[in-house]
């Protein structure tokens, strides 16, 4: 399916409306009278999802993501210039109610206990083991969703990235669009075909996949394998969806963040990260790992328990005893590494916790300043709603 364009006339005083080619916009002022027209046309979009975000939404966001980094740098509120933001409208295939369907193979494990025959146990009870039979088993696994693909080819993986795991989309009519005057029209340049025999594909195929594997996740199984995915699809739709990509610079590095057009997902190669931080973390980590790994180190603690053990099976006799004095010279050998090991682990957590600790002030002190981030939303400096940040768990951005 190809976005047709032509000539459209305005509904208060006739003019020829000319639409750009490959347009999604379904509000058109008129040059002529400035009236707002309305398009409905098959061949243009037929809903999506309307840019949410004000200036100070993307500001909100941009400080959460800023602090998702597990190693955030310290000046990075202070040095990050934000260049441009962009409101981008993806072209959208809509697929409603599309069914994914393969069979499941895979062997299930039974546990069954036999009598071992002509050995007894020294009570004289029949010897008994347990052996493990494997069943081969099959199912049809299915599953029944809606799925949001993007009908550009550039941004198809950020699409994928911010809305794949969409599975109610709560879709608007064309009606309730209101795209700005600003907002970027990307190209539909993908079809249904196309992308029905590649990313929708794959979507399903990877849906299908999870729920079979989550059928088998409490049971014993080995030699799982899935056929190939049967796909059925009902009815499509094109729509448009809004989203955002905010290009910043950080101490001369470029980074591009897109966000979903509510700001509930984003999307990044990378956001600005401290290197040095992170090897003050590893080199803390290597030297605990070194110590608790250490051969002298597990060789002793074996050693003292398996003497403790002897030792309090034999406890009345002499070699019982001397066991536990053995065990306990082992021990004194043993103390000063654990103790060295110890410490180590505390050197690693007061590491995370004075990094963690201080970002956090750095932050506060931030918005609280409430002074925003350089460049293109500088202009939200003191809207409290530009500062309304909670507390994010650190986290890798989305590849």
């Amino acid at each position: 399916m190809q976005i047709k364009t032509g000539h459209i006339k305005c509904s208060s005083c006739g003019a020829p409306l000319d639409l750009p080619e490959g347009t999604l916009k379904t509000r058109f002022k008129c040059p002529f009278c400035n009236v707002e027209n309305y398009i409905l046309n098959e061949d243009l979009t037929t809903g999506g999802l309307n840019h949410e975000l004000s200036d100070a939404g993307i500001h909100k966001k941009l400080i959460e993501i800023l602090s998702s980094s597990p190693f955030p740098p310290y000046d990075v509120f202070e040095n990050t210039n934000v260049k441009k933001v962009n409101r981008l409208i993806i072209p959208v295939h809509w697929f409603l109610a599309c069914t994914g369907m393969a069979t499941f193979t895979y062997e299930r494990g039974f546990k069954k206990e036999f009598n071992e025959i002509g050995f007894y146990d020294d009570d004289g009870e029949k010897h008994t083991y347990t052996r493990t039979d494997w069943t081969p088993m099959s199912a049809v696994v299915n599953d029944i969703r809606d799925y949001l693909v993007s009908a550009n080819k550039q941004y198809n993986d950020v699409f994928r990235q911010l809305y794949g795991d969409v599975r109610n989309p709560e879709i608007g009519d064309a009606e309730s669009l209101h795209f700005s005057d600003e907002a970027i029209d990307t190209k539909f340049d993908w079809s249904e075909a196309e992308v029905t025999g590649n990313t929708l594909k794959e979507m399903i195929t990877e849906t299908v996949e999870a729920k079979a594997n989550e059928s088998v996740k409490n049971i014993s199984s080995r030699n799982e394998n899935l056929d190939s995915v049967n796909i059925q699809k009902t009815e499509s739709r094109v729509i448009s969806i809004g989203i955002y990509e905010v290009i910043l610079e950080y101490n001369g590095k470029e980074y591009t963040i897109y966000i979903s057009h509510n700001g509930d997902a984003f999307t990044a190669e990378e956001i600005p990260f401290a290197e040095d931080l992170q090897a003050i973390v590893d080199e803390k980590t290597k030297e605990k790992d070194t110590v608790e790994s250490s051969p002298k180190r597990t060789i002793l603690l074996i050693a003292i328990i398996i003497l403790i053990s002897l030792g309090i099976m034999t406890i009345f006799a002499f070699v019982g005893l001397l066991f536990l004095l053995v065990a306990g010279i082992l021990i004194i050998f043993y103390v000063p590494i654990e103790k060295e090991c110890r410490a180590r682990k505390k050197a690693l957590e007061d590491a995370q916790n004075e990094i963690n600790g201080k970002f956090a002030k750095i932050k506060e002190d931030f918005l609280n300043n409430k002074v925003a981030l350089k460049g293109a939303l500088s202009h939200v400096s003191g809207d409290p709603e530009a500062f309304l940040v909670e507390q994010m768990e650190c986290e890798e951005p989305v590849a």
